[in-house]
């Protein structure tokens, strides 16, 4: 990660850093976050909101025994099709299909 820093020449612009909530990422003394924040003292540590809001999502949709079964379920489309290269020949086919393909365009005005 720090060589990336200084390879796109960053260094002088890391002002924040988010990570969810794992100690390894968020750690105040050996975590990820830690060591950017001693070698980068601007970069202050926010906990990630979308991790924030998946949790608060997957805890709520807990309570409810048909929406846990929904997702369930939903979580077992991918491996549906990826278990069977003819379900994923047929997915792809009605995919081409459903989705309309771009308009060439016109032109454009300046």
């Amino acid at each position: 990660m720090f060589a990336m820093i200084l390879y796109f020449k960053i260094h002088r612009k890391v002002i924040a850093q988010s990570f969810n909530g794992a100690a390894v990422m968020s750690g105040q003394h050996a975590g990820v976050q830690a060591l950017i924040k001693k070698k980068y003292p601007f970069a202050h540590h926010v906990h990630c909101y979308a991790h924030h809001l998946n949790l608060i999502m997957s805890k709520a949709a807990s309570a409810n025994s048909q929406v846990r079964v929904f997702f369930g379920n939903l979580q077992d489309i991918p491996g549906f099709f990826n278990n069977s290269p003819q379900r994923v020949e047929v997915l792809n086919k009605i995919v081409k299909r459903s989705i309309p393909t771009a308009l060439q365009p016109v032109g454009i005005l300046i």
